[in-house]
């Protein structure tokens, strides 16, 4: 869950670094060679169909999320 997360916001960076003018390939490309540094060279690993997984119910995970912080599902900040 951990690696998921900084893997999303270690995304989110990149993504707004760049403001869109690389193509989707060469950012990914990129992403995965920082990640690759990162790592000590060790081998970084992407799961295409987790990756369509997570996309097809983002929405309503972060729904999910608000309506429960809402709810006081969660501790206090």
């Amino acid at each position: 869950q951990a690696t998921q997360s900084n893997g999303e916001l270690g995304c989110h960076h990149y993504h707004s670094a760049y403001k869109n003018t690389w193509n989707m390939a060469d950012r990914f490309d990129h992403v995965i060679t920082q990640y690759r540094k990162i790592a000590g060279g060790e081998y970084i690993g992407f799961n295409n169909a987790t990756f369509l997984s997570e996309r097809a119910t983002a929405d309503r995970n972060y729904a999910l999320s608000y309506y429960m912080k809402e709810k006081k599902c969660f501790p206090p900040e």
